[in-house]
Order: C-alpha cells, then sequence, then structure tokens
C-alpha cells in the first residue's frame, strides 16, 4: 500500500508543477496586454470605494448616498464603476483578485 499512496503522491506533485508552470506561461502571455486603468469616480456606485490613486476598488457595507455622489453617470442599480479610458479596438483582459467575505450572499461562478 505504501508503494501506491508514494506514485499517488508523486503523481500530484507533477500534476502541480504542471498546473504551476501553465499559470505562470499564461500569466507572462498575458502581462503583454496590461494597460493602466484609472477609475471613473462619476460612474462608480454608491456600494463602492475607490481608493485615493483611483486604482483599486472595494464593496462597502454601507451605502454612499451623499450629494457629492448624485451624478447623472453613477450606476445606481448595479454595483459597478467604468474606467476613465476608453478602447477603440483589440483585445482586453481583466485580472481580478476576489477573497473571501463574511457579507457576501453568494457563491462565485
Amino acid at each position: 500500500m505504501g508503494v501506491v499512496m508514494r506514485a499517488v503522491s508523486k503523481l500530484g506533485d507533477i500534476c502541480q508543477e504542471l498546473t504551476d508552470k501553465l499559470s505562470e506561461e499564461e500569466a507572462d502571455k498575458m502581462d503583454q496586454y496590461a494597460v493602466n486603468v484609472t477609475l471613473d469616480p462619476e460612474t462608480a456606485s454608491g456600494w463602492l470605494v475607490l481608493s485615493p490613486d483611483r486604482k483599486k476598488v472595494s464593496v462597502s457595507s454601507k451605502k454612499n448616498n451623499s450629494p457629492l455622489s448624485d451624478s447623472p453617470q453613477r450606476f445606481d442599480s448595479c454595483v459597478c464603476v467604468l474606467g476613465k479610458q476608453s478602447f477603440a479596438s483589440g483585445r482586453r483582459y481583466w485580472v481580478v483578485e476576489v477573497r473571501n467575505s463574511e457579507t457576501r450572499k453568494h457563491t462565485l461562478s
């Protein structure tokens, strides 16, 4: 039984190495298309908080209802924000980091 366990463990290690290598290759390939995006505070939902440099966004547990947040371009029916820059052509991708949260109500797919 020990031989089988070692073989399965070795196979698992090989699979993990291949997965890591593939992920690195994909990341390197995608990096060539990366662009610097600044988020547009005029469009940010009241549930979103932008970082001071407008490069990151997080969801707040409380909606911002201040008069300053009353912009006609603002998303009010969904939790979204647009970038200041626009694209006329070409391919685009986004890398997002999602963390577990106690306040999340739904699973991510």
